[in-house]
């Protein structure tokens, strides 16, 4: 049913939001994934012991408060009060047994949050303390994606429907579809009663949704339309910031024959990288709504390097990386990409082929995309990576650490790059308590990453939030759709 509303001063709504996201997330386990809609769709419904405010502040979440007894140990206390959406309520126990699974499942997706931690203990019901290998300067930013379930829903192997603590419950999950319910929350009540959250990749689809007011809330609107959109007084539409950047990532052991033996030279990688028009990208994909980016994080993110330049558009340089790299008679790769990216691929392959390198887009629905490239089926993929936590470790750690998958390390390094010094410069950081010291750390990690052009960054690009009035609600950095802060403030007629 689409969203009716009068003309109320503070009420909440009685009707079901329905709310268009731009990707079908590929698990809805809190553990096994670690995407933007994820985040943003889990975050009503599951909490961690922090969490970020809209202006990315850490803030208490299941954790009234904490404090640091040394070095290496945190002492969690537990907000008092708060249940499971099954009427269980929350203890010491559940966060334990939600952390290790956290760690240990091998599936787990979010282990490199937990990276150092070497204990989680229950002192009572409403204590847990956290023990460390060393000293841990993003802990607490990091604890934030580390989401507490129920102990016994801790022993499943995916978890399909997540029984949380957060101001909503899922009443019915479809392919497609999520169904979400306001119900008791330590937060407090919420103008928003239900909601309907449907997942549709193509932008022109999700786009003709808001317009014909077939849903309330719409994110990643077509640049094109906007103007158009702008236009309809029970439409707002809205800037959204992004911390993303687009990036390809090269991934030599995907590939066969010429072509893996190609992508392993270094020289070719950069080559591919040289002959990227961004600016192009920039101007008739993003419509102006983006730059070209120089490196794998955002520049608010802590350990973003601003000396790096953006490597030039030379055509003329990635011939001559080719021919000196033994490919003289052209190369076929093939490129994985998502439905709502797939002007950006035909950019990228116009650009590949003015040097001899024929491209096959392979068009997958995000978790499709995501399966593919883990099980390494990709040679080259197209993505974008969000620095949730504002620091430069949330994406180099994971990415670019040799594989290991104990410490959490490397989880989600597809192309297996595996460089000692990069791992040397993101261990040291991880204990560096001096920021200057542990943000230049950083930065040589990512230089070194950059040689290697196993990741290619594009660009970073903003987009746009469509709301119907009287809703309304400041677009976060993060992206998150968390809907305790919508709110309903209809325009009045002077």
């Amino acid at each position: 049913m689409l969203l009716v509303w009068g003309l109320c001063g503070s009420c909440s709504s009685p009707r079901t939001v329905v709310i268009v996201q731009q990707t079908q997330p590929s698990s809805l386990d809190p553990h096994w994934a670690n995407e933007t809609v994820v985040w943003s769709t889990l975050s009503n419904v599951v909490e961690g012991l922090v969490r970020f405010s809209p202006q990315l502040e850490l803030e208490p979440a299941l954790a009234v408060r904490w404090q640091q007894e040394g070095p290496t140990v945190w002492r969690f206390t537990l907000r008092s009060g708060v249940l499971f959406h099954h009427g269980k309520p929350l203890t010491a126990q559940d966060v334990v047994a939600s952390f290790q699974r956290a760690q240990r499942h091998p599936r787990s997706q979010v282990s490199h949050f937990l990276s150092g931690v070497t204990r989680v203990e229950a002192v009572g019901d409403g204590e847990v303390l956290l023990v460390t290998d060393g000293p841990a300067p993003t802990l607490l930013r990091r604890l934030s994606f580390v989401l507490v379930l129920p102990q016994e829903q801790c022993g499943e192997e995916e978890v399909l429907v997540p029984l949380g603590t957060g101001p909503y419950r899922v009443t019915e999950r479809e392919d497609h579809a999520l169904e979400l319910q306001a119900t008791r929350w330590w937060g407090g009540q919420v103008s928003l009663r239900r909601a309907r959250m449907i997942f549709v990749e193509d932008d022109t689809e999700r786009t003709r949704l808001f317009a014909a007011g077939e849903a309330d809330v719409a994110t990643w609107l077509r640049e094109a339309d906007v103007a158009e959109l702008r236009r309809h007084p029970e439409l707002r539409v809205k800037q959204q910031p992004r911390l993303a950047v687009q990036l390809l990532a090269i991934i030599p052991r995907a590939a066969s024959g010429e072509a893996a033996r190609a992508l392993a030279d270094v020289r070719v990688r950069r080559a591919l990288h040289y002959a990227l028009n961004r600016q192009r990208l920039v101007e008739e994909v993003a419509r102006g709504e983006a730059t070209v980016a120089s490196q794998l994080v955002h520049p608010l993110v802590f350990g973003y390097d601003p000396t790096l330049e953006p490597l030039p558009y030379d055509p003329g340089k990635a011939r001559q990386l080719l021919v000196q790299a033994g490919v003289r008679e052209g190369l076929e790769v093939t490129l994985g990409i998502a439905p709502g990216a797939v002007e950006t691929g035909e950019r990228i392959a116009q650009d590949w082929a003015q040097v001899g390198v024929r491209v096959s887009l392979k068009v997958l629905s995000f978790s499709e995309l995501l399966a593919a490239t883990r099980a390494g089926r990709l040679p080259v993929v197209f993505f974008a990576r969000t620095c949730t936590t504002s620091d430069a470790s949330e994406v180099l750690e994971p990415h670019t650490h040799c594989p290991d998958p104990p410490r959490g390390l490397g989880v989600e390094n597809y192309p297996q790059l595996c460089d000692p010094q990069v791992d040397r410069f993101l261990e040291a950081a991880a204990t560096e308590l001096d920021l200057e010291r542990r943000r230049v750390l950083l930065q040589q990690a990512q230089k070194r990453v950059l040689e290697h052009s196993y990741y290619l960054p594009l660009l970073i690009r903003w987009s746009y939030l469509g709301l119907r009035k009287p809703l309304d609600v400041q677009p976060r950095y993060d992206q998150f759709l968390f809907l305790p802060n919508f709110t309903l403030t209809p325009e009045r007629q002077a």
